[in-house]
């Protein structure tokens, strides 16, 4: 609390948080900082914070800052061998995650028995770095180094929650690592709509449209994807048919008002 009179402001945030960059406008800098608003007190602010913690965000239940998949600990239980590697990892975190490893842990298969699992056309160094990221390993990240390799594995190996970490890095900073073309051909395989929108939505001219279609990304572009872009080129031109029309008959108004003049 603050004495002399201070404003008072109350905020109430509830967020269910599965990122590590979280952030939160409960008050713009300006107004808080504006004398007239009387937040500042002999030259302070005081901020007081209540936070509750509900519990933890799913997959951060224990922590892993430090893994060494090379070795055998007490927490795993299988050995998946890649590129000649034996990696030592958890049954359970890995089939938590993934459809395929459910599946070959405990479908039924004979896999499920083994200690020791061969998998096949892999890189150990690839692969390390989605396991970090299942494991949800503090400091992981997706970047434009490593955001291709992991769209290749969480396809092959069906994980959910890489496809959702690598759209959020291609919203974030994708425009800066990758042509609209590029961009649009990712969101198109992956289904990433959100993505997907907002490169349709950088298409609002003939020029960058004809830039796109003269990419090799358009030719493997899915025909829907293709539908669309037809379909902002037939917005284009309705638009510009209208705009003519309104100027055409701007034209003809002023025209019909110079002939109504009355004569001398």
């Amino acid at each position: 609390g603050r004495g002399g009179g201070g404003e008072r402001e109350k905020f109430s945030i509830i967020a269910d948080v599965d990122d590590y960059e979280v952030g939160f406008t409960m008050i713009y800098w300006g107004k808080l900082m504006d004398k007239k608003e009387e937040y500042i007190v002999d030259d302070g602010i005081t901020i007081e914070a209540k936070i509750l913690i509900k519990g933890p965000s799913g997959d951060r239940f224990r922590c892993f800052d430090k893994l060494d998949f090379f070795s055998p600990s007490s927490f795993s239980d299988v050995v998946l061998v890649v590129d000649g590697v034996s990696l030592h990892v958890e049954r359970q975190i890995l089939a938590r995650d993934s459809t395929y490893f459910d599946s070959l842990f405990f479908g039924g298969f004979r896999e499920s028995k083994e200690t020791e699992i061969v998998l096949n056309d892999l890189s150990v160094k690839e692969f390390t770095v989605l396991l970090k990221f299942v494991y949800g390993t503090h400091g992981t990240r997706v970047d434009e180094t490593n955001f291709e390799f992991l769209l290749k594995l969480a396809d092959r190996f069906d994980i959910k929650k890489i496809f959702d970490a690598v759209e959020k890095f291609l919203l974030r900073e994708g425009k800066i690592v990758l042509t609209t073309a590029r961009l649009l051909n990712v969101a198109d395989r992956h289904n990433f709509t959100v993505l997907k929108e907002r490169c349709l939505d950088s298409l609002y001219s003939y020029e960058r449209i004809a830039s796109l279609k003269r990419s090799e990304e358009y030719k493997i572009l899915s025909g829907s994807a293709k539908d669309e872009i037809i379909d902002l080129l037939i917005q284009l031109k309705e638009d510009e048919d209208y705009d003519n029309n309104e100027e055409h008959g701007e034209n003809e108004e002023s025209y019909n008002e110079e002939e109504e003049e009355e004569p001398y």
